[in-house]
């Protein structure tokens, strides 16, 4: 996906390279409150309450089995009872993943978390309604690999909007997918034979949902699934399960696409090298071998394959998957097969690039966006297009160059993950779809250098508008939430959090929760067919509906004629970005690559 590019992970090294201090808290645990007293089907609990936000919050619920031992690789099962009352204030529950920006208590590199991961946390308004309240269910990003349910907070969304917000974990990395022929043939139930098994527990979070919002405030009949990058691919990705049908009633996709893997890459690898998206399950396989973990002579026909898989220590499959990506790694990545259409979860033919159906596959209200300046980041880690003053402040050789490097990429996931669905979704469903861009780009300078330049409204940036935290992680929050913009930047973030909270209300975002802000048209609203609506502030234009580029031809003509690129390779360069974009999507690339070999030298 797209989330796995390594240029993805720049920012975070660059913050981390110029932080002086973290923007997140020291990993304190939140107080217990005996205001947020209540009782679920699994037993009685008691929660936090932030006195900053004004929100309850309960985290650590458990809402699955364990999937350990012999639970490795098959569906989640439902969770089991607890005697006594449930202290829900384990903030740093999380699946096993690498600690490369430490965002989980532990050192730096560390593989923190835990297998036993299938919690969750509810985010509930400080005060209890008459009414039952719209519920949103967020998927977190971090590339299928890192990230948890409490590492954003979202106690402002649902104080500030009236509105239940639950954050999931998932099994990360290669625990949650896995593609092997014994594996399937070892299945328990019909669900243990896909190799999907991160999103069939985002599923049975969804039914965990259903079955026990209302003990928050919740209505079990307006769920809204969102989530950004790698949770907004997860998203789209449930959107093509028939199994997900009537689980959520509305959608978010925020710097995603529709886009999933077919089985033979992910068990084995593509059948073009390079077309590689990441290590298949084969490979990671032949490493555990390499080393000594797996017999050399063991065959997958053995049949108690399947079984010492699931005895292997699990730091051992992650150093396998790490050794066998660390060729294309960075910042200790290691790049699994995710989302595949494996038959069980996902049906086959979605893989098949450029297949439009996968667009249609669940009709429900939508709303999907991407970042402005997706992935102008990638300018930092190349030479061609950055100098570091004195080693280390990395500055644009030429600020043009460096904006086109990153604009036509960011166009094009624009035009392949948000256009192109939304036209194929208002000509064929009757569920309307609603398009965005986020602008925001007000960081200015930090020590000499120009962050807005550098990273302008790049990959993520928006999650801290949905959020109100404005924090990040590792990093000096200074570096991009400045005092001066504290007032226009915090009425934009109540701005998109009032859309969205609108959206999972209704079906449709309107003027916002209080009907005072410019109403947000369908993409196919004869008034504003194919506009976006641009999400910034004042000083740079505010709230206001644009058409955005829209052809993949137009695009790639504009980029080969475009004289801010100098050379044939910064034309190259950006060329080569723009493949792996289109990879991250699911089309064919012929175009892309046909336009990278006409500037890139041959070997």
């Amino acid at each position: 996906m797209a989330s796995n590019l390594k240029w993805m992970v720049l920012t975070g090294l660059f913050l981390g390279a110029a932080a002086c201090s973290s923007g997140r808290p020291d990993y304190a645990i939140p107080d217990l409150s005996d205001e947020t007293r209540l009782s679920i089907a699994q037993g009685s609990l008691i929660g936090t309450k932030n006195e900053e936000t004004g929100a309850r919050a309960w985290y650590g619920i458990p809402f699955a089995a364990p999937p350990v031992d012999d639970l490795r690789w098959r569906a989640p099962r439902a969770p089991s009872v607890w005697d006594g009352i449930l202290e829900a204030n384990n903030k740093y529950a999380a699946c096993l993943q690498y600690n490369e920006r430490p965002i989980l208590p532990g050192k730096k590199g560390d593989l923190v978390g835990r297998e036993d991961c299938l919690y969750l946390t509810v985010w509930a308004p400080g005060e209890a309604t008459d009414e039952p309240l719209p519920v949103m269910v967020w998927v977190h990003g971090g590339g299928n690999t890192t990230g948890y349910a409490g590492f954003d907070d979202f106690g402002r969304l649902a104080e500030q909007n009236d509105v239940i917000v639950v954050a999931l974990n998932y099994r990360l990395g290669p625990m949650g997918w896995f593609a092997h022929e014994a594996i399937r043939e070892s299945a328990l139930e019909p669900l243990d034979a896909s190799m999907n098994f991160a999103l069939l527990d985002i599923l049975r979070g969804l039914d965990w949902v259903g079955e026990n919002v209302e003990a928050f405030g919740g209505d079990p009949e307006r769920i809204t699934l969102f989530g950004e990058s790698a949770g907004g691919f997860n998203t789209t990705a449930l959107m093509m399960s028939p199994l997900a049908e009537g689980k959520f009633h509305r959608a978010i996709v925020q710097s995603a696409g529709f886009n999933v893997f077919s089985m033979q890459e992910a068990e084995t690898g593509p059948k073009d090298p390079g077309h590689r998206r990441g290590t298949s399950s084969a490979e990671a396989i032949e490493q555990l071998k390499t080393t000594g973990a797996l017999p050399a002579d063991i065959s997958p026909s053995d049949p108690d394959f399947a079984e010492r898989l699931r005895a292997l220590p699990a730091e051992t499959i992650f150093e396998a998957y790490r050794a066998v990506h660390k060729a294309n790694a960075l910042g200790g990545e290691i790049g699994q097969i995710d989302n595949t259409a494996d038959g069980v979860l996902i049906p086959e033919p979605f893989a098949q690039p450029g297949n439009a159906e996968r667009f249609l596959a669940t009709d429900v209200p939508l709303i999907i966006g991407t970042n402005r300046d997706e992935a102008l980041v990638a300018g930092l880690g190349n030479e061609l297009f950055t100098a570091k003053s004195f080693g280390l402040i990395p500055k644009p050789r030429d600020k043009d160059a460096y904006a086109a490097h990153g604009a036509y990429p960011s166009m094009l996931w624009q035009v392949l993950g948000v256009q192109e669905p939304a036209k194929a979704r208002s000509a064929a469903l009757d569920s309307p779809v609603f398009t965005y861009r986020f602008d925001w780009d007000e960081e200015g300078s930090y020590y000499f250098t120009d962050i807005s330049t550098l990273v302008g409204a790049v990959h993520g940036l928006e999650v801290s508008f949905l959020s109100g935290e404005f924090a990040v992680p590792d990093a000096d929050e200074k570096m991009f939430f400045k005092e001066e913009t504290k007032a226009s930047r915090t009425r934009l973030s109540s701005q998109m959090m009032s859309y969205w909270a609108e959206f999972a209300r209704t079906g449709h975002p309107g003027g916002g929760t209080q009907q005072d802000l410019p109403a947000w048209q369908a993409y196919g609203d004869d008034t504003s067919a194919g506009e976006s609506l641009i999400f910034d502030t004042p000083a740079d234009g505010g709230l206001r509906r644009m058409r955005l580029e829209d052809d993949v031809e137009n695009l790639l003509d504009d980029f080969r004629t475009d004289e801010r690129l100098s050379s044939d390779e910064q034309r190259c360069a950006t060329a080569d970005l723009m493949v792996e974009i289109a990879k991250s999507q699911g089309v064919a690339l012929d175009p892309f690559e046909t336009t990278k070999n006409t500037f890139c030298k041959k070997p």
